[in-house]
């Protein structure tokens, strides 16, 4: 099955001096079972990497990204939502260890 490139230009991230190739390629795999678009795995490595970033930067993974989405309103509105119902910031007593 041949691979998509990442091609939503509205949601990448407002990165300058990025240079990005993409290498068709037909592989054996099945991405059927992802139950996604093809580029699940490549968002999935590129939003692992931004909290890379954040984390070796010390920098709050939120601020960051909203910081290069500053170019798309509905991702910032996302973005906000997303913090506001996940209570971000805000310490709890665990009483289950965080996985991801």
């Amino acid at each position: 099955m041949r691979q998509q490139p990442i091609s939503d230009i509205e949601n990448e991230f407002a990165i300058q001096n990025v240079n990005i190739k993409y290498v068709p390629s037909n592989i054996e795999m099945r991405c059927g079972f992802w139950r996604s678009i093809g580029t699940s795995g490549n968002k999935f490595a590129i939003e692992s990497f931004m909290d890379e970033i954040a984390q070796t930067s010390k920098a709050n993974p939120i601020e960051l990204i909203a910081k290069l989405l500053t170019h798309n309103i509905r991702a910032l509105h996302e973005l906000e939502e997303m913090r506001l119902q996940s209570n971000w910031g805000n310490s709890q007593k665990r009483k289950f260890a965080r996985i991801c």
